[in-house]
């Protein structure tokens, strides 16, 4: 690659989306396995060769709140330049656990489930 190699890119966006056992309408707050996650905050993707990486700030597309058990927040990140050319990306929201995708989910509107990430040790 030169200096004048510009590498390629794509756009994405990719849908987040939880059960929550507390959800405000009002601010897109809301608690997913104890962790809370808001209109905002980050998304994360990295490429395989772990030097890809794009981040998008999450909006809220619709938060529901069941007044008698969980209820169901889905966000969106638009991302306007993914590095191409890689095996797997992985996505993340902070404190969730990682999913894998491949350029090929992403380019068709990957949905991002939020899980609280596993204890370590």
């Amino acid at each position: 690659m030169t200096n004048t190699d510009v590498p390629q890119t794509f756009a994405a966006t990719v849908t987040v989306t939880g059960d929550a056992e507390s959800a405000s309408a009002e601010t897109g707050e809301c608690t997913v396995g104890g962790v809370r996650v808001a209109p905002g905050e980050k998304v994360m993707i990295l490429g395989d060769t772990g030097v890809a990486f794009a981040d998008a700030v999450l909006e809220a597309t619709s938060i529901e709140h069941a007044p008698a058990g969980p209820g169901r927040c889905t966000y969106v990140a638009h991302f306007g330049r993914i590095p191409a050319n890689q095996r797997h990306y992985t996505v993340w929201v902070h404190g969730f656990a990682e999913q894998v995708v491949t350029g090929g989910d992403l380019d068709g509107g990957a949905v991002y489930h939020l899980r609280p990430r596993p204890p370590t040790g």
